[in-house]
């Protein structure tokens, strides 16, 4: 998988509702949006709910494929719904797997952390460490260990070779749950050359972790 090292949106329309577990659900539009997104920073795309900062990060996860415009990488080439999420990390997202049955398993920490990684295990354990993921949640699934899967998915996103890293839209309720994480997950991200976006209602709580702020308007 080859690491991205920009990405640039043109004319992007976009209407979804965005998910993810413990946060709930909305609606959300993008309209005629152009942005040019580099490698090792962190942006906060703040807007009112419906006002497509969720959108945003949906689509640059790979969660959903826009009406209409174009996704573009490095030196120019298109990118579709599949290569971005090939290439990006859902943040918080409870990962799961089904087996030779077609039946739904949950794998742990370690066995994603290990799943075909793209990086050395010594880098792997660094990385570990650096997120301060607990060894005694290593052989939990991610939904077993509470907020801390927020850094977790990041460190796996890392194993596996992922170059942008979307967080779901995160509101005031999120600030104190959230405002060291974010902190460390971004010093990881940026050290490593990726992408992070995390949406929001306020920049009140990502101000002292975002290297840009994009602000979207009302619609």
């Amino acid at each position: 998988m080859k690491l991205l090292k920009s990405i640039k949106l043109e004319n992007i329309n976009i209407k979804c509702k965005p998910r993810i577990v413990g946060v709930d659900a909305h609606w959300d539009r993008l309209t005629d949006f152009n942005y040019h997104f580099s490698s090792s920073k962190v942006y906060g795309v703040v807007s009112k709910p419906g006002n497509g900062a969720w959108a945003l990060s949906y689509l640059l996860a790979g969660r959903v494929k826009q009406d209409s415009g174009y996704v573009f990488a490095n030196k120019g080439s298109m990118l579709i719904q599949a290569q971005l999420k090939q290439s990006s990390c859902y943040v918080g997202d409870i990962i799961y797997r089904r087996n030779r049955f077609g039946m739904k398993y949950y794998p742990t920490v370690r066995q994603l952390l290990e799943e075909d990684p793209k990086m050395k295990e010594e880098a792997i354990r660094s990385v570990v460490e650096e997120l301060e993921l607990s060894t005694s949640r290593m052989d939990r699934p991610l939904h077993q260990i509470s907020n801390e899967r927020w850094n977790a998915t990041v460190a796996i996103g890392l194993a596996q070779g992922k170059s942008i890293f979307c967080f779901p839209y995160l509101n005031n309720d999120w600030k104190e749950q959230l405002s060291v994480r974010l902190e460390t997950c971004g010093k990881v991200l940026r050290r490593n050359q990726s992408i992070m976006i995390i949406p929001s209602d306020s920049d009140s709580f990502i101000s002292d972790v975002m290297d840009e702020m994009i602000v979207l308007e009302d619609q």
